[in-house]
C-alpha cells in the first residue's frame, strides 16, 4: 500500500484509480496523462456540431465502464455522463471516460461548477467542442 499522490488515501500499488479522489494511477509519484492523441475530440464531431447536423447520443448513469465502451462502439455520436443525478463518483466518471472510444466524445454533467468533482474532471479530461 502507498499513499495517493493527490489525497494521501492509502491505495494499492497496482490501483488504476484512487477510490477516494479518482486520481489515475495514484501510487505513482507523478503521472503525465494518457497518450496524447487518445483523448482529443474527433474533429469531425466539432464540424458536424457547428453545422447543425443531427447527432445522436445516449445518457450513461451506471458506473460500469463496459456500458460506456459498448455505447461508444454502437454508433452513437456522443455520450452524456450524468454525474449530477446519479451516484457516480469522480473515479467512476474517469473510468467511463477512459472506456469510451476516442472517436465518441463525452459530455459530463456535474452537480455544480464549483464542486471539487468539476475541477478534477476538467483538469484531467477537459476538451472543448
Amino acid at each position: 500500500m502507498k499513499s495517493c499522490r493527490e489525497c494521501k488515501h492509502q491505495v494499492s500499488e497496482q490501483a488504476v484509480a484512487c477510490p477516494e479522489c479518482g486520481a489515475p494511477y495514484p501510487a505513482r509519484e507523478r503521472w503525465d496523462g494518457f497518450n496524447k492523441g487518445s483523448l482529443d475530440m474527433n474533429p469531425g464531431f466539432r464540424k458536424r456540431l457547428l453545422q447543425g447536423d443531427l447527432l445522436t447520443g445516449t445518457i450513461v448513469t451506471l458506473s460500469c465502464p463496459q456500458i460506456a465502451e459498448l455505447f461508444s462502439r454502437s454508433g452513437f455520436d456522443w455520450l452524456f455522463i450524468d454525474g449530477e443525478h446519479g451516484c457516480l463518483s469522480v473515479g467512476d466518471i474517469q473510468l467511463l471516460l477512459r472506456a469510451a472510444q476516442p472517436q465518441c466524445p463525452c459530455v459530463v454533467r456535474v452537480a455544480a461548477n464549483n464542486n471539487p468533482m468539476f475541477s478534477i474532471i476538467s483538469k484531467r479530461f477537459g476538451r472543448r467542442a
